[in-house]
């Protein structure tokens, strides 16, 4: 009999042990996320001091800590990112070694300058790393005339990132309905929202061309925008880092800003389709936060290929630069 109730006792707990698994979900583990939630935001690399550091008033000669937290919230691995720091001459002077590296993420190039490598949201991370700067710096007046100054401090931050976009398109290749025939799609414009990047395809609109040889060209209208807190740099890593030096500014200069890259993709096809922004072959410039490319094959579809939807995939590629700032009141102490 006592051996009939140590069985008993054992397939309740089981029963018990099995109905408790399936209330809690199993065994616990990372979250589970799509790559709708991937590719959603508008942010790349984000950047905040940490409040009290650096303080909002210092003494002269007191040394004073610089921290602010730097994250990848896109959905792009960044590479040689570049960062500077602009202080103010004559009022802060860097102290120690000036940086305090993170060496999983920076690497020193100057006094005044680091390279970082962040890699963005993925499906085994999604939230994107994160890291710290830290710099040791001293407060100082030499105006002998002045008893208090407020002292700049300003962190910029140069990288390369990328934006992804696809949409499924109606094509029509008889879009003046002159054959009675039922269409799988009807051609419209569309409208995106956001792709996990500062800049982001907002708008697909599509218009066939009938040919002379019984072939109709597709001609799709992308829209671009930026929705950051920067602006765009041309595709060029060299031309990316000259970005955050404090060289004056010049034509040259003027040209590498707001540039994107746009290569386009219609179904599986790897030949990237023609896409023509301002003037310059497969390069849109941002005006105004806005751009747009007209992008076609490079042959027409054959008129008997009849109404179908396929994809078509975006990629944007550029630079981004943004700065933050903040004010120290250095106070001369009195005598």
């Amino acid at each position: 009999m006592a051996s009939v109730n140590k069985k008993g006792v054992c397939v309740l707990l089981c029963v018990t042990l099995f109905l408790l698994a399936g209330c809690t979900g199993g065994t616990s583990g990372p979250s589970l996320i799509s790559d709708e939630q991937i590719y959603k935001g508008t942010d790349g690399i984000t950047m905040e001091f940490v409040k009290g550091a650096p303080p909002s008033e210092a003494f002269d000669a007191m040394r004073l800590r610089i921290h602010a937290t730097m994250e990848n919230k896109g959905a792009f691995d960044v590479q040689e990112g570049y960062l500077a720091l602009g202080i103010e001459d004559g009022y802060m002077a860097l102290a120690g070694n000036g940086f305090n590296l993170d060496r999983d993420h920076q690497k020193r190039l100057t006094d005044r300058h680091l390279t970082f490598n962040l890699r963005g949201k993925s499906l085994d991370d999604p939230i994107g790393e994160e890291t710290l700067l830290s710099i040791d710096a001293l407060a100082t007046i030499k105006d002998d005339q002045a008893t208090i100054h407020p002292a700049l401090i300003q962190i910029t931050t140069c990288y390369p990132y990328q934006t992804k976009a696809n949409a499924d398109i109606c094509i029509d290749t008889d879009s003046f309905s002159l054959i009675e025939r039922e269409k799988a799609c009807e051609i419209k414009d569309i409208t995106l929202q956001s792709q996990g990047a500062p800049i982001a395809v907002t708008k697909i609109e599509t218009a066939m061309l009938p040919q002379d040889d019984n072939t109709v060209i597709p001609h799709f209208i992308i829209t671009m925008e930026n929705k950051g807190k920067g602006i765009t740099i041309k595709d060029d890593l060299e031309v990316i880092r000259n970005a955050c030096t404090s060289s004056p500014f010049t034509r040259e200069r003027e040209e590498i800003f707001n540039k994107i890259r746009i290569t386009a993709y219609l179904s599986n096809d790897d030949q990237p389709l023609d896409c023509l922004g301002s003037g310059e072959q497969n390069v849109i410039t941002i005006r105004d936060g806005k751009g747009t490319a007209r992008c076609t094959p490079h042959a027409g579809i054959p008129a008997q290929k009849g109404t179908f939807v396929t994809p078509l995939r975006i990629e944007l590629d550029y630079g981004y630069t943004q700065t933050i700032a903040t004010e120290v009141k250095i106070r001369r102490i009195a005598s």
